[in-house]
């Protein structure tokens, strides 16, 4: 009988794909399981196909589907909305003036690689 993997599944979600692929490395590196994709709608189906991530790091500037219409659809599937969004964003003035709706942290980039391991690792750790 094997024992279910305990590390956590973190989805990234950034149109950025070198910013994707050292968040990838990085992470696996920490020992999380990690997902990338470069949009919100390609995310959108990895979750409807199941995926169940502790947590989501979320870009709110890309094309198609922005990181505000992410989080909007998030809420509006309450087996989604409970998963904590991360944000991450170049655009500093949206974080402080219109960020999206319920989320747990935001953060300016670039991205303090200290305070991102903090972040992620208090938000995927275990809720009692």
């Amino acid at each position: 009988m094997s024992t279910p993997d305990p590390s956590p599944e973190i989805l990234v979600i950034d149109d950025d794909r070198d910013l994707l692929d050292v968040l990838n490395l990085i992470f696996t590196e920490e020992g999380y399981h990690v997902t990338v994709t470069a949009g919100g709608n390609d995310a959108l189906t990895k979750l409807h196909e199941g995926l169940r991530p502790s947590m989501i790091l979320l870009d709110l500037m890309m094309p198609g589907m922005n990181g505000w219409a992410f989080r909007e659809a998030l809420l509006a599937e309450p087996d989604l909305a409970r998963i904590p969004i991360v944000v991450l964003s170049g655009d500093q003035r949206s974080l402080h003036s219109d960020p999206p709706p319920e989320v747990t942290r935001c953060l300016a980039k670039p991205i303090d690689l200290s305070t991102l391991l903090d972040v992620v690792k208090q938000s995927t750790a275990p809720r009692p």
